[in-house]
């Protein structure tokens, strides 16, 4: 499935993040979910990246499911992947890169590449610029801010600002990314 394919991603990486954490949100797929990570367990036992499970017992919802991860994250910086996308064999790397070049970042996104059914087959890049940059306030419109949060997959949080920012506030919205 999509998530195993995920994790084959991330593990098969030029670099590995600290921590995996996958948070099953009471969903009817839980016990094929569990398996997945299961599966991969060994495999990341062998690297210094741990994988982690979490299953919630009731639905939380999509909003307060993101603030749970962040919450049980161990890492300075989060990045929200969803379990239908990949990384790259630089993904990781290019996200360490992005986060020494620019110290003291809140957040930020990286371009991504859509695949249609593996990493051999893209099906085009999105991105808002055409290379590294960043947008403030002095340099973009607050619609840029609307563009850039509305994406899920790969945007990076450092962890402790997002947990000051949290809310319940905005529960319900499907835009957690946005608010922050």
């Amino acid at each position: 499935g999509d998530l195993d394919y995920l994790l084959k991603t991330i593990h098969e990486g030029t670099e590995l993040p600290d921590e995996v954490v996958v948070c099953d949100d009471n969903s009817p797929d839980r016990d094929e979910i569990r398996g997945i990570v299961d599966n991969w367990c060994a495999a990341f036992a062998q690297t210094s990246c741990a994988l982690r499970y979490l299953q919630n017992d009731v639905n939380l919802g999509y909003d307060r499911n993101l603030q749970k991860l962040v919450r049980e994250c161990t890492s300075e910086y989060v990045v929200f992947i969803g379990n239908d996308d990949a990384f790259t064999s630089d993904g990781i790397r290019r996200i360490y890169g992005g986060i020494e070049a620019n110290t003291g970042l809140k957040a930020f996104s990286r371009s991504f590449v859509k695949f249609a059914d593996s990493l051999d087959n893209s099906s085009g890049v999105s991105r808002f610029a055409t290379q590294d940059c960043v947008f403030a306030a002095g340099n973009s419109k607050p619609r840029m801010y609307l563009r850039l949060s509305a994406y899920f997959g790969g945007l990076v949080f450092d962890r402790a600002w997002a947990l000051s920012k949290e809310r319940s506030s905005y529960d319900g919205t499907l835009y957690y990314q946005l608010y922050l």
